[in-house]
Formats: C-alpha cells, sequence, structure tokens
C-alpha cells in the first residue's frame, strides 16, 4: 500500500501496523515506546484516517489521502455549520457534534477532490483553531480551514442556491421562499409587482 510521506516515522509505522491488525502492546514492545503513547498515536492516526474498525477501509482512505497529495484534484469548498456541524444557532460559538453521515462522506469524496472547510469562524485564529481541532477529534479526513471562498469546482453549503443561469421570477421566488434545512420557514411578504414582475415580451429584457 502506498504510506504517507508527510507522516513521520513512527506514525507510518503505525499506520502499517494498523492495517496489520498488530495490537499496540505488541507495537509498543517492538519499538520500545511506552504503551500509553502507542495507544495515543494510534488513535491520532485512526482520527486522521477515519479508521472505524474495518481495516480495508483505512487502507482505501490512507491510499487516497497519499494519491492526493501527488495529483490535481478538483476542489470543493465545505461549509462548516450545519453542514459538517450540528448547528441550530450560534449558541455563543460553542461547538456540538457533527452531523450524521458527514465524517464518511468527507472520507469518499476525499479520495477525488481537495476538500477545503469553508467558515467564518477562521475569521479568528482561535476559533479557526477551535474548528481544526474539531475536525481531527472527529476523524475528518485533513482539511485546510479558511475564511477566503478560493477558486473550486463546487460549495456544498446549507445557505447557497445554485444559479440557473438566468434571472427569472422563478428563481427569485426560491430567493425570497429559502431558509436553511436547520431552520424553520418564515413567510416573506409578497414583492411589489413593479420589483417581481419580469418581461415575457420577445426580445425584451432585464438589465
Amino acid at each position: 500500500m502506498l504510506i504517507p510521506k508527510h507522516l513521520s516515522v513512527r506514525e507510518q509505522q503505525m499506520v502499517l501496523a494498523i492495517c496489520a491488525g498488530v495490537p499496540s502492546e505488541f507495537f509498543a514492545k517492538c519499538f520500545g515506546i511506552q504503551v500509553k503513547s502507542a495507544y495515543k498515536l494510534r488513535d491520532r492516526v485512526m482520527r486522521l484516517y477515519g479508521f472505524t474498525g474495518n481495516r480495508v477501509e483505512f487502507a482505501i482512505n490512507v491510499n487516497a489521502a497519499v494519491r492526493s497529495l501527488c495529483m490535481k484534484k478538483k476542489r470543493l469548498l465545505v461549509d462548516f455549520d450545519a453542514t459538517l456541524h450540528q448547528y441550530t444557532g450560534w449558541n455563543e460559538g460553542r461547538l456540538a457534534g457533527p452531523l450524521e453521515g458527514a465524517r464518511h462522506a468527507m472520507h469518499i469524496l476525499s479520495r477525488t477532490y481537495e476538500l477545503v472547510c469553508f467558515t467564518t469562524r477562521a475569521d479568528r485564529p482561535l476559533m479557526k483553531e477551535a474548528v481544526e481541532s474539531w475536525l481531527r477529534q472527529y476523524g475528518f479526513p485533513a482539511m485546510r480551514v479558511t475564511n477566503i471562498k478560493e477558486p473550486c469546482h463546487l460549495c456544498i453549503d446549507d445557505r447557497a442556491l445554485c444559479f440557473p443561469g438566468v434571472w427569472s421570477e422563478s428563481f427569485l421566488q426560491q430567493v425570497r421562499s429559502f431558509h436553511p434545512h436547520w431552520e424553520a420557514p418564515v413567510r416573506e411578504p409578497e414583492a411589489a409587482a413593479s420589483e417581481s414582475a419580469f418581461p415575457t415580451t420577445a426580445g425584451e429584457g432585464c438589465s
């Protein structure tokens, strides 16, 4: 299998040990380290590559991560709050757990895309560090965290609409009626006829 060269030598050895099913106690004895240190190392590597108990899946995730460093991939900007992180409001900036399926989905996408976590929390260094720590804690694949909208193939966000290429009344209605999945729908007042009417006569358009 491919071994991630960006890891330390000991971390690379642990990757092989996990894939081979080597117990942490035996690993510690072989390399002359404390069992406690071996467990910590094992936990860190498993979180980094999303180990869930299936060694084959783990090996696939590791190989995918290595390939991502060796080839150019399309970039996905993935929102944090209410997309990866369970979010129902600001709640003084406190973090909850991940949305169901988010970690698994990110590991699948990381095999073919470069993942970047895009969040306004990254405006502040301490909050950016909190997001980075959260991603590691819950076993997400390696993702840069930024507050900059970088060039990308696609944005995944709970507060976004895919622009259809035409500014139509139906699209404006989607804008007016939009609400994120975690928020109850709010009925907006009807727009004035002069604002909502779009030309329908052939040859007419709006500027």
